[in-house]
């Protein structure tokens, strides 16, 4: 948590080492300094396209988020994580999505359509995570039927 048993953290945290230097703060600002601190080194690993850290970022992120803190600026590394041939990727991918994006954000167009290229499961999980966040009973009623009529199980 500490380097070389000085004050001053190090940055970038593994997530359990995220999580121990969040509860370690005696102060919100120390809390905010180090969630600040961490957020710009998960923002820059997105922009060097670091695809080794990419699921251990999100998840970092997601708790984050789950603190109460600003996360948007995953949205997309969620789509990306989706986009992945592993399995535990596409996990945290749909759990970020579900978590990151409500239903007025202009990445949900981009989930929805990314719906064709995925076998009939993946097509499922999808759109119980777009039901639960957009509340369109009948758009996902129709797309269900639409493609349970095009998929032979």
């Amino acid at each position: 948590m500490y380097l070389n048993g000085s004050n001053t953290f190090q940055f970038p945290f593994l997530h359990l080492d995220l999580i121990k230097a969040i509860r370690a703060c005696k102060t919100a600002a120390d809390e905010r300094a180090v969630i600040q601190k961490e957020s710009a080194a998960i923002r820059t690993s997105f922009k060097e396209e670091n695809n080794d850290a990419r699921h251990s970022n999100v998840a970092k992120l997601l708790y984050i988020h789950m603190l109460g803190y600003p996360a948007h600026f995953g949205q997309i590394e969620c789509l990306k994580l989706v986009a992945s041939n592993r399995f535990a990727d596409k996990r945290l991918g749909y759990l970020g999505i579900m978590l990151l994006l409500d239903e007025n954000q202009e990445v949900l167009t981009l989930v929805t359509n990314s719906l064709k290229k995925y076998p009939f499961f993946e097509k499922v999980t999808k759109l119980t995570m777009i039901a639960k966040k957009t509340k369109f009973d009948k758009l996902i009623f129709s797309l269900t039927r639409k493609f349970s009529m095009n998929t032979v199980i």
